[in-house]
């Protein structure tokens, strides 16, 4: 496959999880068993995005800017912004590439992005539901992320893979956004 691919523009691959170096439920086990076949096969153009949670990545992650160009030009415009991102390698088997967000860095635009959020898909959060609130947080982040990559990169064979509700957010705000990305998403419901 890869020489089938050589002269062509890299192929990226963006995997965002609430649970990637943040083990909350079964997804966190499912990323940890294929990181190593995943960063063998998709080689250095593979990342996994989570939130930031400094207590659980204290121990789990080993701080390191990104080497690729347009993957850390994407990170420093949301760092301009005032997002904080922390970047590294996951330290489980493969050692995967991890770009963490902030969510507490954003929260000056919460009103912002729960209206767009609205406008956009006319599902209402309640302010109450902390978990539905930084679930669209999320979602914003990464769709920022994946348009500051995109209007970066000079590939146009990137894809995202979204987990589950929490960052499925940034699948529909993706699309509805028309990012020039491939999106994947699993498990795209919130259980009640």
């Amino acid at each position: 496959v890869r020489s089938l691919m050589a002269g062509q523009p890299p192929v990226y691959t963006f995997e965002a999880s609430w649970e990637v170096c943040n083990k909350v439920g079964g997804i966190n086990t499912v990323i940890r068993s294929k990181a190593a076949v995943t960063c063998q096969e998709l080689g250095d153009k593979y990342y996994l995005i989570g939130p930031y949670v400094e207590e659980k990545m204290r121990f789990e992650v080993e701080l390191k800017e990104p080497d690729d160009y347009y993957v850390r030009s994407a990170i420093q415009a949301m760092r301009d912004r005032g997002i904080k991102v922390v970047t590294g390698q996951w330290l489980i088997e493969g050692s995967p590439k991890v770009i963490l967000f902030d969510l507490g860095s954003s929260w000056s635009r919460y009103s912002e992005w729960m209206t767009d959020f609205w406008n956009v898909t006319h599902i209402g959060v309640p302010e109450h539901d902390k978990e539905s609130v930084n679930a669209v947080m999320f979602g914003e982040l990464i769709c920022w992320f994946l348009g500051e990559f995109s209007c970066r990169s000079p590939s146009n064979r990137t894809t995202a893979h979204f987990h589950e509700w929490q960052a499925g957010i940034a699948c529909v705000l993706s699309r509805t956004r028309g990012l020039p990305i491939g999106t994947i998403s699993t498990h795209f419901f919130r259980p009640s």
